[in-house]
């Protein structure tokens, strides 16, 4: 019994533990449309707002590992330097 009890409030607080974590995929999309924003660049803007919606799908479905592959993403497209024109 007691065993069981260990148990069943071991999985209650994982349960806890994972609420917030994609609660944070939500705060880091968040981010990554106000970085994305400000990018001036056209082709660096498209590519960081196609991951922004992509991570709004993914959060939408309740997926937030792809939903914080796609923030990474868009963070990435949003720090990455505007290729030079020659």
């Amino acid at each position: 019994m007691r065993k069981t009890l260990v148990l069943a409030c071991a999985l209650a607080l994982a349960g806890m533990a994972a609420a917030p974590a994609f609660a944070d995929c939500q705060t880091d999309l968040k981010a990554a449309e106000d970085a994305a924003a400000k990018i001036t660049d056209a082709k660096q803007k498209a590519e960081a707002e196609q991951h922004i919606a992509q991570a709004k799908s993914a959060l939408a479905a309740s997926d937030e590992t792809s939903c914080a592959e796609h923030v990474a993403a868009a963070n990435e497209a949003a720090k990455a330097k505007p290729a030079m024109k020659p």
